[in-house]
């Protein structure tokens, strides 16, 4: 869980940067808000998609454009997305790193 008193945020869209974020799982502590997940340093947008916050499914990105409209980023992202590794679901993703990190985990 993450500390309200410590926590600033996940992702930064910079200077006319835009961020695709897919299959991410947060567990933030209480008076934490899924929209402070996100701070904008000038970005254009975020294409998110399967996002989990606190075990339930949750659009990050329309919790973030209703708490701080006049810094509203787009729902779409500019130029092309590069190579990745497959994605798992995050609750799989949660499961696994909850299965394989932290001390006494190395492979």
């Amino acid at each position: 869980m993450t500390n309200p008193e410590h926590y600033q945020y996940s992702w930064g869209a910079g200077v006319e940067s835009s961020i695709i974020a897919r299959n991410n799982t947060f567990e933030l502590a209480a008076g934490v808000s899924p929209a402070q997940i996100i701070r904008n340093f000038g970005g254009t947008g975020i294409d998110e998609e399967g996002s989990w916050v606190n075990g339930r499914p949750t659009n990050v990105l329309d919790a973030y454009n209703s708490a701080y409209p006049d810094q509203a980023l787009a729902p779409e992202v500019s130029g092309t997305a590069g190579p990745h590794l497959p994605m798992e679901p995050a609750p799989a993703a949660q499961e696994r790193v909850e299965r394989g990190a932290g001390a006494g985990h190395l492979h």
